[in-house]
């Protein structure tokens, strides 16, 4: 875990997954995301265990108040291009 003052980033673990699912199901939300259509859980499962288990392209992290350990939000490094040293950044 990287930890700041207030706040540390942490693995996703499968425990986050429906928060993180309402949260991208959220209309409000939704209209910042790359992925503009509604998920269902099985998509938010397909997604955890292909790109954040799996990509070596993608590192995600849960966001967490390290005094309560509330689920906060996700970030991360996506399409990582290893050889030109370039990624997307993701937050929210």
């Amino acid at each position: 875990m990287l930890k700041g003052k207030y706040v540390g980033l942490r693995a996703i673990e499968e425990a986050d997954l429906p928060t993180l699912l309402g949260w991208r199901n959220d209309p409000s939300l939704r209209n910042y995301f790359r992925e503009y259509r509604e998920l269902n859980s099985t998509q938010q499962n397909d997604w955890f265990n292909s790109k954040v288990n799996n990509d070596l392209c993608t590192r995600m992290f849960s966001i967490v108040n390290l005094e309560t350990n509330e689920l906060l939000g996700a970030c991360g490094l996506c399409y990582i291009d290893w050889i030109n040293r370039s990624a997307d950044f993701s937050i929210y």
